[in-house]
């Protein structure tokens, strides 16, 4: 595969080691699109993205659960959970979907395509 072009799917496999990822995904489209992010870089911005994610999900889903079952019970939270998580599943794979036909669409000639795999 050539230097800067690196597929969404790549990144799952680092799932258990995020912080690599986060400087894979930026070094992967600062190599596709030269100076996107300008002369300082984003690396303080993707890692605060991330940590923010995080603690932002250890408040939500303590306060979601606590209201959820003491108004309506555990049952509740158990589907509630369970269309969140199926929402969130929607958008990973539309994500990942769009990026596989972007970067199917990049290349001119369709034997290139099928030569990388």
């Amino acid at each position: 595969m050539e230097e800067g072009k690196y597929s969404s799917l790549e990144a799952l496999w680092w799932k258990e080691q995020p912080w690599p990822v986060i400087g894979y995904v930026i070094e992967a489209l600062a190599a596709r699109h030269p100076g996107i992010f300008g002369e300082k870089g984003v690396y303080g911005l993707g890692y605060g993205l991330f940590t923010m994610s995080f603690a932002l999900g250890g408040t939500i889903g303590p306060l979601w659960s606590g209201y959820v079952v003491a108004g309506a019970g555990w049952g509740t939270l158990g589907w509630s959970f369970a269309i969140w998580a199926a929402s969130a599943a929607a958008v990973g794979v539309i994500w990942l979907e769009h990026g596989n036909q972007k970067s199917t669409s990049e290349t001119s000639n369709p034997a290139e395509a099928t030569a990388g795999t």
